[in-house]
């Protein structure tokens, strides 16, 4: 039997199982981000507003990724098809590639919530409903 033609469905199937499985594991960090910003970075910057805060660089960050998300994606999106049709060495590259890209962006949302909720913490604590030591 001719082992040659298996090979030619390989890099069609790897294709798809790399950015499914990817799109998997990015899944679940896009979805709390989403949430937090329709839902939770209103209200803290409403909070924050009402505390005398001129503005934080969070809230910025995620105004510019809700208003511009969709160019973004669509964008990237563009890049990956250009990639995949004419570089022809991308498959070699595009188990890691994608797998960086995606630790990066999980790694850049969870940062986030995280400055997010010490912002939140510093505007209890400024509000005086949280107190840290001492009595």
């Amino acid at each position: 039997m001719d082992s040659n033609v298996n090979k030619s469905d390989r890099p069609e199937k790897k294709r798809w199982t790399v950015y499914s499985k990817q799109l998997l594991f990015l899944a679940p960090a896009a979805f709390v981000w989403v949430v937090t910003a329709i839902f939770i970075a209103p209200k803290l910057k409403q909070i924050w507003a009402n505390a005398g805060g001129n503005g934080n660089p969070v809230f910025a960050g995620m105004d510019i990724m809700r208003e511009s998300g969709w160019s973004i994606l669509i964008g990237a999106a563009a890049i990956l098809v250009l990639v995949e049709k004419f570089w022809t060495r991308w498959p070699r590259y595009r188990k890691h590639c994608i797998a960086t890209l995606v630790f990066g962006l999980n790694f850049a949302v969870l940062l986030s919530l995280m400055i997010l909720l010490v912002t939140a913490v510093d505007l209890m604590v400024a509000a005086g409903t949280v107190h840290f030591g001492g009595r």
